[in-house]
C-alpha cells in the first residue's frame, strides 16, 4: 500500500523546506569576498555559528525552550557532536577556526600563516577540498593555493547541508510513523 498522494505531497514540500540553506548564500559569499580577512573571519564564524545553533534547534523536541544565548562557541560544538548532528573529527578544525576568529576580534594586529591555512585545510575531508580546488581550477595538490575565504565558506555550507540532511531524515521519519498509523487502523 502506497502512501497517499496528498500525504506524499505534504511531504516532499516538507522535505524542499528541509533542502533549503538556513542562510542567504548570496549574501554569505559576497560578504566573504571583501578581501578583509577580519571581517572574513568573523563573519564565517557568525554563519557558522548560526548553522550549529539551528541543527541543534532543529534536533530538540521543544526547541522554544531552548536558548543558546549563554551557550559559548565550543559548548555548541560539542554538543551538536554529542547529539550525533556533527562527526567527532570536526571537533578539531571548528575549535581551531573559533580559535582563529578569537584572535582576529580580539586583537589589534594579527597575522594568520600559511601554516595555519595548511593546518586547518589537512583537518578536512578530502571531498570538501577537491570541490573547493576545483571551483577555482586547482589539482587536488594544490590545496595550499586556496584563499581563506574559499576553505571557510566551504565548511560552513558543507555543515548546512549535513544539517539539512537530518531535518530531511527527521521529515521522513514523522511522515512515515504518520503513514504506520494509518496502515495500522484500516
Amino acid at each position: 500500500m502506497a502512501m497517499p498522494e496528498e500525504m506524499k505531497l505534504r511531504q516532499d514540500v516538507e522535505i524542499a523546506k528541509a533542502n533549503e540553506l538556513s542562510f542567504d548564500f548570496e549574501k554569505f559569499d559576497k560578504e566573504l569576498q571583501t578581501g578583509d580577512i577580519l571581517f572574513m573571519f568573523i563573519r564565517s564564524h557568525l554563519y557558522l555559528e548560526h548553522v550549529i545553533i539551528t541543527m541543534i534547534l532543529e534536533a530538540c523536541k521543544n526547541p522554544e525552550e531552548m536558548t543558546m544565548r549563554n551557550v559559548n562557541f565550543p559548548t555548541k560544538v560539542e554538543l551538536a557532536i554529542g547529539l550525533g548532528l556533527i562527526e567527532a573529527r570536526w571537533r578539531k578544525p571548528l575549535l581551531l577556526l573559533n580559535t582563529m576568529r578569537n584572535r582576529v576580534a580580539h586583537r589589534l594586529t594579527f597575522e594568520f600563516t600559511e601554516q595555519e591555512k595548511k593546518e586547518l585545510a589537512g583537518m578536512l575531508p578530502e571531498h570538501l577540498l577537491d570541490e573547493a580546488t576545483k571551483e577555482v581550477g586547482l589539482k587536488p595538490d594544490e590545496t595550499d593555493k586556496l584563499e581563506w575565504f574559499r576553505i571557510c565558506r566551504v565548511i560552513v555550507v558543507w555543515l548546512d547541508i549535513v544539517r539539512q540532511r537530518h531535518q530531511e531524515a527527521r521529515v521522513r521519519e514523522r511522515y512515515s510513523v504518520d503513514y504506520l498509523r494509518q496502515v495500522l487502523k484500516k
